[in-house]
């Protein structure tokens, strides 16, 4: 049984039923990759007046994230601190998407500081957060074309499943400088695109990838795991992997879930 990928045309058309994800759970991962189930990892943003003249080198690190995130809302940045690029928060997700319920996992950069509180009350909103990103300064239209096909639409993709409202992007120079700051609304991507993409082609796709999905996995086994491969030129396909070297929750873990 396979799955036949076909040009992105084909899938647009009206905007599947999606139904925005709601946070129903959260985790830190530490800087050797231990889990906590706590938000000691979550980090607050807040942007300079001046986002059209910075200076942030990456070469020392992921400088943006040092000098936007700290600890507390009140505190102030400390760029002197080095950033481990192994620690996460991330945040469990519930949404829909067509008749597919989803549950999912993301990681997220950080809270506004200008909207540190869930939007409208919900303390399910995923509002709250920001999304950060870096990109080379743009000097040229065929670059401007690249970052509206691909680089937007990765972006959009990966904020928009998660309901983030806003994009914090540090445009860097050749030398790892990042030179100014551009915030990118999230609803107002699809548009700045310039018709390179379709929000509708990408979620019917999804939605045909995961009646696909349906299908294939038939089995409640633990043990087995499903796996999916796609090359250029040829359908999804998917295979079955019953070995323990393939399995993914260990034993201990799925004998404590049983009743």
């Amino acid at each position: 049984m396979t799955l036949h990928v076909k040009r992105a045309e084909y899938y647009d058309g009206r905007f599947p039923p999606f139904r925005k994800p709601s946070e129903i759970g959260f985790f830190s991962l530490d800087g050797e990759r231990e889990y906590h189930d706590d938000n000691r990892q979550l980090k607050y943003i807040s942007l300079p007046r001046n986002l059209k003249n910075v200076y942030m080198d990456l070469n020392i690190g992921y400088e943006i994230a040092v000098r936007k995130d700290f600890d507390s809302p009140s505190s102030k940045p400390n760029p002197s601190i080095p950033v481990n690029e192994k620690e996460e928060y991330c945040i469990v997700l519930k949404g829909r998407l067509n008749n597919h319920t989803l549950l999912y996992s993301a990681e997220v950069d950080g809270k506004d500081t200008s909207n540190n509180i869930h939007a409208d009350g919900d303390p399910q909103s995923t509002q709250c957060y920001t999304e950060l990103k870096t990109s080379r300064i743009i000097t040229a239209q065929r670059q401007h074309i690249n970052f509206c096909r691909f680089k937007l639409l990765k972006w959009w993709l990966q904020s928009f499943l998660v309901g983030i409202p806003k994009i914090i992007c540090g445009f860097r120079d050749d030398q790892g400088i990042v030179r100014n700051l551009e915030v990118f609304p999230v609803a107002e991507i699809p548009r700045m695109a310039q018709n390179q993409w379709t929000p509708a082609s990408t979620l019917n796709f999804c939605s045909n990838f995961m009646d696909y999905v349906k299908m294939c996995v038939k089995k409640d086994d633990p043990s087995i795991v499903y796996k999916f491969y796609w090359k250029p030129g040829s359908p999804v396909s998917c295979e079955e992997l019953t070995s323990t070297e393939y399995q993914v929750l260990p034993e201990w873990y799925t004998s404590s879930l049983r009743i």
